[in-house]
């Protein structure tokens, strides 16, 4: 059973988690997650999990397992993702925000995974484009294909990625004053494969009024 508690602390308007939400992915259960795709098998196995997507196709197509637990826009957000690979594709975290008034897909996503930073439109279902505007993410390969651990910080705006404790980039970006959506994402042309030991959360705002003061556990939410 995954292990978190946060609690919901009311701060003129936005609301602040101020504990760690925190999946070990110890059971089967993957309450608080929610698949885009079709073509991607996400299962937990031995306390890992895992992903693999399969298709036939000459251009990448990435599929997304979103995060819903606590539901966004999110201001500020840090995410330290532990034991995380992948085979054959690419596998890692996206950030991203929808724009309606551009043609879709219009989810824009900072894509972090295992050699680079992708910045793409897309539907989290095998649909991509490329932004309307020029990105703001440092074009070059990361220097770790073998990743223990890769620690995500994103404030209004402000992207910064650690990757084995070693600062990998950090950039601005003014589009995204928030992110809608934040998730795990497999890419690939062929068979392409993916794992994670756990995922934490913390240093949240979520960018909504409250209604009142909440205080819950994750262990109640993955029983619900």
């Amino acid at each position: 059973m995954a292990k978190a508690v946060y609690l919901l602390l009311l701060l003129l308007t936005l609301p602040v988690y101020a504990e760690v939400w925190r999946d070990d992915f110890n059971d089967e259960n993957l309450s608080g997650w929610t698949l885009l795709g079709e073509r991607s098998v996400w299962k937990v196995e031995d306390g890992i999990l895992r992903v693999e997507l399969r298709i036939n196709s000459k251009t990448p197509d990435p599929e997304m397992l979103q995060f819903t637990a606590i539901p966004g826009p999110y201001r500020r957000i840090r995410i330290v993702a532990t034991g995380i690979g992948e085979r054959g594709g690419g596998f890692g975290i996206a950030l991203g925000k929808f724009f309606p008034e551009i043609e879709k897909p219009n989810l824009c996503s900072y894509i972090f995974i295992n050699w680079i930073i992708y910045p793409w439109r897309i539907d989290g279902k095998g649909g991509w484009g490329r932004f309307p505007w020029p990105p703001r993410c440092p074009r070059k390969v990361l220097k770790y294909k073998e990743r223990n651990q890769m620690d995500l910080l994103f404030e209004e705006g402000y992207f910064r990625l650690i990757m084995n404790k070693e600062l990998q980039a950090e950039f601005t970006d003014p589009h995204f004053d928030y992110l809608d959506v934040v998730g795990l994402l497999i890419v690939g042309a062929n068979l392409s494969q993916g794992w994670i030991d756990s995922f934490e959360i913390s240093e949240l705002t979520v960018a909504v009024e409250p209604e009142g003061k909440l205080t819950t556990t994750w262990g109640e939410m993955k029983g619900k």
